[in-house]
């Protein structure tokens, strides 16, 4: 007889729940932590709050805490009260080591107490004998944040001893010496700009009581730019901004944690028939995509692009760019010769898989809510904007990785053994992921992997299938390569970054060795390495291809010797190589994400300046120019680091996606559908060990896969309704 399946945590409305009389003084306590920590971020000051700010803040604040006080604070002690002892301990230690973890992860920075600073410039009419006048210009003063203070808060010692001019500078009148000051409150280091001209003196500065001076007349004319830095911030100060963030990350991240975890399971619904509904949910991505497109025209071109446009209309094929979607590209262009027709395709797969997906999504018990929001995302996303207008390999091979995630998602979801046409969508799905990038393998091998453990009892079907798509790809390869005369790629560059790391780091090598990497490429340069892309080291002009080419099969040892004798360099180059697939904050790190350029008049171009004569007289022809140029400068403003983690950050959706399959796991009781991400975890691990560069567009499977998960297995079900 079978056991009963242990109950849920019983469902507690934030309605009904009850507070404490201890829950006043936490609820005062949290809503000012998480006022503080999200104004010091959104507003920090550089000015005394006036009565109207302070009042604003104080609504706010005893607003949220009276929320907190009658509905969080509540909800949280009745689903711990659920729990048994031990489980409450693990939940709150778990939340408050996830929020330090968070603090490192995140960009939000130390923003120290502002403090009462003064600030005074002094001509002091010294000036060199070959000028009869002397001058000061007081160019700026900037903020650490890159804001500059306003010209009108300089106060000059006497009125008509300083000049304020139509273009913002400070300029001294011959009645010298005099001082120029300014007095303000200052929370991080600033910059005071000073312009040389002809005539300049030597000047002293006043900052933080002490007195420097600057020689103007010695150099060139030019600005000079005057570091000031702040006093250290105290110990008490960092303690609470510290305290802060930690207390309000960690009650957000407990409520969320047991509103998630207490949502009903899904409520399978498999055999709901599909309806035009499940087709309108990709209509808002087909539209916004080819509103893009036409922002866009005829599309986004990098030079990737270019060269496979190139072999595609007139030149021989390169299987440095995979063959096969160049294959593609040659017969969509003999269709219509433009890149219009390659993103128009995009488009049009993109949105056929986002249907079929909240199709599964529906099947498998996803309230409409969810699906409505999984639509949403996917046409609103930059991200999807961006890369569905641009001509570029990894586009549908990132497609192809959705389709075998949503193939893997039928399977976990569904208990009746597949049918001919599932695993023949296997077969090919899994062809393309191969063939449309030279690192599908990964994902391919996760999704039998993923299809084995979901159906053990017919893994020799799985690995039948697994040689049969490695079969198929083999053989569309080699009959391409014949038909047109295909070359293969250059061999060799993958394990570039490693030899370079430890061509950089000195590692020794002997005789033998050090003529491979000479000959490969001088060693006098250290390679040009440097530890995020090994473009620098293949293209700029030292790199002997056809040596690569020859010494490609003597790499793997070389580089095994080399890391035996000192393996840093290799654990170094694979952190910092790696970085944009597991770092979320972006910091100082490079990261390629939009492929847009600015013309000579400072407009927004899709193809690279300069390129006309490889793309054969292509050029941009947007046909919505205004809006084109509107997208490009959003997308300009959110690659900002501090801001680009939300947006562009692989690292994110990566994590997003993990987190909300642990909670659909936990709260269905089974692991079935954590096997969706096997394939993608797989791509990531492979990626991580070889990528070549930090473009985002490597890991744009991720971004897709999250998008069409996330929020349907974060939202569960509908409370109290049963569906069949």
């Amino acid at each position: 007889m079978q056991s009963p399946a242990p109950s849920a945590p019983t469902p507690v409305s934030l309605a009904h729940s009850r507070p404490s009389a201890w829950q006043g003084p936490l609820s005062l306590l949290l809503s000012g932590a998480v006022l503080w920590t999200f104004a010091v971020h959104a507003w920090p000051r550089r000015g005394p709050a006036g009565a109207l700010e302070g009042g604003a803040f104080l609504v706010i604040g005893l607003t949220l805490a009276y929320l907190l006080h009658r509905f969080a604070l509540p909800f949280i002690a009745a689903q711990l009260t659920t729990r048994p002892p031990r489980l409450r301990l693990v939940w709150c230690v778990t939340c408050a080591v996830m929020s330090f973890g968070l603090l490192r992860a995140l960009p939000l920075h130390f923003i120290r107490s502002p403090d009462a600073m003064t600030l005074e410039v002094t001509a002091t009419q010294e000036h060199a004998p070959s000028t009869g006048h002397s001058q000061v210009w007081v160019k700026a003063l900037r903020r650490a944040d890159g804001s500059t203070v306003e010209p009108n808060e300089w106060r000059p010692e006497k009125a008509d001893s300083w000049e304020l001019r139509d273009d913002g500078v400070w300029v001294s009148t011959p009645q010298q010496p005099t001082k120029l000051q300014w007095h303000g409150l200052v929370s991080g280091a600033m910059t005071l700009v000073l312009q040389a001209p002809p005539h300049s003196s030597v000047t002293e500065y006043t900052w933080n009581n002490r007195t420097e001076r600057v020689d103007l007349h010695e150099g060139e004319p030019s600005e000079r730019m005057v570091p000031l830095a702040v006093p250290p911030s105290s110990t008490l100060d960092r303690l609470c901004f510290h305290a802060a963030h930690v207390l309000a990350l960690s009650a957000l991240l407990l409520f969320l944690g047991l509103w998630l975890s207490s949502r009903p399971s899904w409520e399978p619904r498999l055999t709901t028939p599909a309806s035009w509904q499940d087709a309108a949910h990709a209509v808002p991505l087909v539209a916004v995509a080819c509103l893009w497109l036409l922002a866009v025209y005829p599309g986004v071109l990098t030079s990737d692009s270019a060269d496979q446009w190139n072999q595609a209309n007139w030149g021989s094929m390169n299987d440095a760019h995979p063959v096969f979607h160049t294959f593609m590209l040659h017969w969509l262009f003999v269709l219509w010769r433009t890149p219009a027709i390659a993103v128009l395709a995009q488009i049009l797969t993109a949105g056929g898989l986002l249907a079929w997906g909240t199709l599964l999504l529906k099947r498998a018990g996803a309230p409409r809510w969810a699906l409505l929001l999984t639509a949403a995302v996917m046409a609103l996303s930059p991200v999807n904007g961006v890369m569905l207008s641009t001509l570029w390999k990894d586009i549908p091979f990132s497609l192809a990785m959705l389709a075998l995630s949503l193939l893997v998602f039928r399977a976990a979801t569904r208990t009746e053994t597949p049918g001919l046409g599932f695993w023949a969508g296997v077969i090919i799905t899994g062809a393309l992921t191969l063939l449309t990038r030279h690192n599908g393998a990964p994902a391919v091998l996760g999704t039998a992997l993923a299809l084995i453990a979901l159906r053990p009892r017919e893994w020799r079907l799985a690995v039948l299938v697994l040689v049969t798509t490695f079969a198929l790809s083999a053989g569309s390869r080699a009959l391409i390569f014949r038909v047109y005369d295909a070359v293969p790629g250059p061999a060799g560059t993958t394990l570039l970054g490693y030899l370079g790391a430890h061509v950089a780091s000195g590692t020794t090598v002997t005789p033998e060795e050090a003529a491979i990497l000479d000959d490969i490429r001088p060693r006098a340069d250290r390679w040009n390495y440097h530890c995020f892309s090994n473009v620098f080291t293949l293209f700029d002009g030292h790199i002997n291809v056809e040596a690569l080419r020859r010494h490609a099969p003597e790499l793997p040892a070389l580089l095994g010797r080399l890391t035996l004798r000192d393996p840093k360099p290799v654990m170094n180059h694979f952190a910092c190589a790696s970085s944009v697939l597991w770092r979320i904050h972006q910091g100082a790190d490079w990261m390629n994400t939009n492929p847009a350029w600015r013309d000579s008049t400072g407009q927004f171009t899709t193809m690279p300046v300069g390129m006309a004569a490889e793309l054969h007289e292509l050029h941009p022809a947007p046909i919505l120019p205004a809006l084109g140029q509107r997208l490009l400068t959003g997308v300009e403003a959110s690659l900002n680091p501090d801001v680009s983690w939300v947006l562009w950050r692989p690292a994110v959706p990566l994590y997003l996606a993990l987190l909300a399959c642990i909670v659909v796991c936990v709260r269905q009781r089974t692991w079935r559908q954590a096997t969706v991400l096997i394939p993608l975890l797989l791509h990531t691990a492979g990626l991580a060990l070889f990528i070549p560069s930090p473009d985002m567009r490597y890991q744009y499977p991720a971004f897709l896969i999250a998008m069409m998960f996330v929020p349907a297995w974060l939202a569960g079900g509908r409370n109290g309704t049963a569906r069949t």
